[in-house]
């Protein structure tokens, strides 16, 4: 103490129980503890530095409460803490530690929580954690009351097997760096996460994700990343960069989409994962789209690329291109009870689509076997008006209606007009068809 520093060989509880009562204005500190130990070499007063060379809690079962109101704090503000603490070595083990808010509860059952050569700069809210290490933990959040819903309930996440495994985590105000290694757990929906891998790293100008890798037994996600928060304002001129590669199988689907989803999804979702892969480069002034595509098995294959220009705001304009092939699609009309209608196995469909303010178009071809349909369509949503201009030729209408008696057809049929409610007198529409080859009965 003479010389301003503080040896702790040895600080030992017991069977210890804490109630901070209203000794703490802003919250409320209760439980009770099986082992607490620490060891210290040491605490030096000037400078203001605290070295913790081992920390152990155990069997902890504590409760956090934070006050809805606080009194104001009308004392004179003081200068930041210039203490700097350094952990060598921490762990929990076995503990229960609750966080209450208003509208929130956090509940974390640690099973085992290590830290190592953590260092820790009040005075500027540094935190450095080389490794961290969580195992056979669980963590609940409810962010509404009452009990969770059936499925993935978004208000009531509760995670179990819980273990993650991180390495060099920085913080410091708007910086954010962090190397997961491992990250896997169960989800009381059933939804199971087994592997989680990636770099993260993120500050007051952009964000960057490296590598990122989500497993389940059923999907896996590869995403890469960089963004300038900039590149999310309406003028903003930063720019962003996101390569997205999945493969999402059904079970996961319908667990994500939650119960009212699943009710609707169930019978439309192939057995087999949709596969996606996004590129999208840009800002919100003008965002690009690339090599995006998207494959259902034996359903649909898409590719889509183009741009989109003025996201934020009612000027939104851009241009699609599209090419699409149909598989066996039945499964999917049946659960939408078009059980009348047909799309043939084969259907290929090629255009441009584009779209400004209330103005959308498309202007391309569909071909089924050795039949093609040329369409240029155009509908305003604000004037409510329409155009559309179709040019079959040895088109074979059976293939999609198949209970009528109408086979290959070709022709014109040029449709303009205003309104869709037929049985409005403000409704008008102008019908010019020429058929050149119309098939009925075998």
């Amino acid at each position: 103490l003479l010389s301003s520093e503080v040896q702790i060989d040895a600080f030992d509880l017991e069977e210890a129980k804490v109630n901070t009562r209203d000794l703490i204005k802003s919250m409320q500190l209760k439980g009770k503890l099986q082992h607490f130990y620490l060891n210290s070499h040491g605490v030096e007063l000037n400078p203001e530095k605290i070295t913790l060379n081992d920390v152990l809690l155990e069997g902890a079962n504590l409760d956090i409460a934070m006050r809805d109101s606080v009194p104001e704090d009308t004392t004179k503000s003081e200068e930041p803490s210039k203490w700097k603490i350094n952990v060598l070595q921490a762990k929990v083990l076995d503990s229960n530690i609750r966080f209450r808010m208003k509208e929130m509860d956090v509940q974390a059952l640690l099973g085992e929580l290590a830290v190592n050569d953590v260092e820790a700069d009040l005075q500027e809210s540094a935190f450095k954690v080389p490794r961290l290490s969580l195992l056979r933990s669980g963590l609940a959040l409810n962010m509404a009351s009452g009990a969770p819903k059936e499925g993935l309930d978004y208000d009531h996440i509760q995670l179990d097997s819980l273990n993650l495994v991180a390495e060099s985590f920085f913080n410091q105000g708007s910086n954010l760096k962090v190397d997961i290694k491992r990250g896997d757990f169960v989800e009381r929906s059933g939804l199971r996460l087994s592997e989680l891998q990636g770099n993260v790293q993120m500050d007051a100008a952009s964000v960057h994700v490296t590598d990122l890798l989500l497993r389940t037994p059923h999907s896996h996600v590869d995403l890469n990343a960089d963004l300038d928060w900039t590149a999310l304002d309406e003028k903003g001129d930063g720019q962003m960069m996101v390569a997205l590669q999945s493969e999402i199988g059904k079970k996961d689907m319908l667990l994500l989409a939650g119960p009212d989803g699943a009710k609707s999804l169930k019978g439309l979702l192939p057995e087999s994962p949709m596969l996606a892969t996004v590129n999208l480069s840009g800002n919100m002034q003008e965002m690009l789209l690339s090599n995006t595509k998207i494959k259902l098995d034996k359903m649909v294959l898409a590719s889509l690329d183009g741009s989109v220009r003025n996201l934020l705001n009612d000027a939104m304009s851009g241009s699609i291109n599209l090419n699409a092939q149909t598989g066996n699609v039945t499964p999917v009309l049946k659960a939408m009870g078009m059980t009348g209608f047909a799309v043939p196995s084969g259907l290929k469909a090629t255009g441009l689509a584009k779209f400004s303010g209330s103005r959308y178009s498309f202007d391309g071809n569909v071909l089924e076997g050795s039949g093609r349909v040329k369409l240029n369509a155009l509908y305003d949503t604000r004037a409510n008006q329409y155009r559309a201009n179709v040019d079959a030729n040895n088109f074979n209408v059976n293939h999609f209606l198949p209970a009528d008696s109408i086979y290959l057809f070709s022709g014109k049929l040029d449709v303009e007009g205003r309104g869709l409610d037929f049985n409005s007198p403000r409704t008008t529409a102008n019908i010019k068809a020429e058929i050149s080859q119309l098939q009925y009965g075998k």
